[in-house]
């Protein structure tokens, strides 16, 4: 049986290993072919950009978000990072998101939303537009009819820079302040976290801490339309105790 058992054992053929190496060599050979083909059809200059779209840019001039983005007219565009283009494009202060498209056989098409404004910071020196999420966007010009956030002095304004506090406590109380239809024309916030408005008529309001801000918020015209029936031009309104509104005439 030992004798029979090890004829078997010689008898048996190559491995299946061995078997499918010739395989092996020829797909990788197919596969080699196959790179080396996309390679080549990636970089045939066909495919170097001849057009370059721009859409969705108001503010930003087209120019700064060619600039960024650095298309090369020179390089196919399957060889060029649009990942990175579109990077280059988010870091201008104007820009919220930016997308790059390959669209073949040589365009490319560039989609950006900008920012929207919600206010004008002043740190006393200077003063710029910040959107939503506190981001300082440009330098702000003397017609700007927006609120104004009063921050401390030497307080960085540079483009591009997003703003700490006392900004973010400024605008959600410009959200609530907005929200019941207070007209506002500058919000401060002291040190202690005290809050107070400027309205557009020059009348001063202390809001206080924002913990009641909603409140307070609807109290006030109730008050300015009994106030406004007196002949006494109003200076200040207190409204730090809610139940317990103090005036300040001139």
């Amino acid at each position: 049986m030992k004798r029979n058992d090890a004829r078997r054992v010689r008898r048996r053929g190559p491995s299946r290993a061995a078997r499918l190496r010739p395989y092996w060599v020829v797909l990788a050979l197919l596969l080699a072919a196959g790179v080396a083909a996309a390679f080549f059809g990636a970089s045939w200059q066909g495919f170097a950009p001849k057009r370059v779209d721009v859409i969705g840019n108001s503010v930003v001039p087209r120019q700064d978000v060619l600039l960024a983005a650095g298309v090369r007219t020179d390089r196919s565009m399957w060889l060029q990072d649009t990942h990175a283009m579109a990077g280059r494009i988010e870091a201008l202060p104007y820009v919220a998101d930016a997308a790059v498209h390959r669209v073949p056989p040589s365009e490319i098409v560039i989609v950006i939303r900008e920012r929207v404004p919600l206010a004008v910071a002043d740190n006393g020196f200077s003063s710029a537009i910040v959107d939503r999420n506190l981001r300082v966007l440009a330098p702000a010009t003397q017609h700007e009819k927006m609120a104004h956030f009063l921050l401390p002095p030497g307080t960085p304004l540079d483009p591009g820079r997003t703003l700490g506090d006392p900004a973010p406590q400024m605008a959600a109380d410009l959200d609530v302040l907005t929200a019941a239809q207070v007209d506002v024309a500058s919000l401060e916030v002291d040190k202690y976290g005290q809050l107070s408005a400027t309205l557009r008529d020059g009348t001063r309001v202390l809001f206080g801490d924002d913990a009641d801000l909603a409140a307070k918020a609807r109290l006030l015209p109730t008050i300015r339309a009994k106030l406004a029936q007196s002949p006494q031009p109003v200076a200040a309104i207190d409204l730090r105790a809610l139940a317990t509104p103090v005036v300040v005439y001139k």
